[in-house]
Formats: C-alpha cells, sequence, structure tokens
C-alpha cells in the first residue's frame, strides 16, 4: 500500500522519476540525485541504487525511501532546478553533516515499504 501511494503522489504531478543502477556519494545504497531536468512541461528525476549495497528487502526498502524523497520534490511545483531541489531539502530535511539531507517522511517510508513487501 505505501510503495502504491508514493507511485500515485507521483502520478499525480508533473514529474517523471527515472531508477537506474548506480553509485551515489558516500557509498549510499541509493540517492535521489540532487538534480531536476526540465524536459517540455515534466520535471524529471533520477534515483540511483546500488542493488549490490543492498541486498534483499533492504532493495524495496530504500527505493521505497527515494521515492518518498522524489515525492517530496514533485508536491512543490516551484523546485524547478537544481538549487532549488538543494534549497528544498535545506528546508525540511538538513541533518547538519554538509550537504546530507535527510527527512523523517523518507525513512518512515522506506520502514513501510519493507515492513508491507517482505514483512507479511
Amino acid at each position: 500500500p505505501t510503495f502504491r501511494r508514493l507511485i500515485e503522489s507521483i502520478e499525480g504531478t508533473d514529474g517523471l522519476v527515472y531508477l537506474a543502477e548506480g553509485t551515489c556519494r558516500r557509498n549510499a545504497r541509493a540517492c535521489l540525485e540532487n538534480s531536476v531536468t526540465i524536459a517540455g512541461s515534466y520535471r524529471v528525476l533520477r534515483i540511483l541504487v546500488n542493488p549490490h549495497r543492498a541486498p534483499g528487502c533492504q532493495l524495496i526498502e530504500v527505493i521505497g525511501h527515494e521515492l518518498q524523497h522524489a515525492v517530496e520534490v514533485l508536491s512543490n511545483p516551484r523546485v524547478r532546478s537544481d538549487a532549488a531541489v538543494v534549497n528544498l531539502f535545506d528546508r525540511i530535511g538538513k541533518t547538519g553533516l554538509g550537504s546530507w539531507f535527510e527527512t523523517a517522511a523518507a525513512v518512515r517510508a522506506g520502514l513501510d515499504v519493507a515492513g508491507e513487501a517482505c514483512h507479511r
């Protein structure tokens, strides 16, 4: 249900989210790139996932987590540039660890998705 809610939330925006295998800064298991590309009437975001660092149920957890970050960006139609993405997370999720951002909603979404998908 949580994964479905995240997808439906994204579908209700002007956003497209690409999920690709890749490497994130700080060797994180997954990350939403702090950038937005404008393509016609769409805002395009990219989520990178390193499946070697997120085996089994950790993979769906980190995907759910990063999809929530995408929802956070796409829910604000004024976020249309890389700087605006950084400013948004600076307001809603700054951890004080340099450029490392986190939100409670993303932590919860990841845990909920993993719980629903893997612990039935």
